[in-house]
């Protein structure tokens, strides 16, 4: 069992569901800098499989779930938007791009149908979130 379950558990059973917020708080006090963080869309509940670039994750072992908030220590990485000079190279065939571009993904059922949501957020150890992919 993770610190992050401990600490929900706990918030939960001191101070009702208001807690979980709680106990996130204190986790992120907790938790090593080097933790990048992706938001759950609203709505989306246990059981859900996460997904980064395709591979399917384990919870526990790959991220670890905090009330809506996915906690990964592996680094996550967006390319971002193309800057002129980079997309004419590759419109003119002079190179192309290969940088870092990791997607995560959620599959969770909502009203009986499968649902994905696609190329979450991610939030670096900074706090701030990664620009879009173009």
């Amino acid at each position: 069992m993770t610190a992050g379950v401990l600490l929900r558990i706990a918030g939960a059973i001191l101070f009702g569901p208001a807690g979980a917020g709680l106990a996130l708080g204190l986790y992120a006090l907790l938790v090593p800098d080097e933790t990048w963080t992706v938001p759950l869309p609203a709505g989306v509940t246990e059981p859900y499989e996460v997904f980064v670039n395709g591979v399917r994750q384990e919870p526990g072992v790959d991220y670890s779930a905090l009330g809506d908030t996915l906690l990964f220590s592996k680094p996550l990485a967006r390319e971002g938007r193309l800057g002129l000079l980079r997309w004419a190279s590759m419109f003119f065939g002079v190179a192309g791009t290969y940088r870092k571009n990791d997607s995560v993904d959620v599959v969770y059922e909502s009203r009986g149908r499968r649902v994905v949501a696609s190329g979450l957020p991610i939030i670096p150890p900074g706090g701030r979130e990664l620009p879009p992919s173009s």
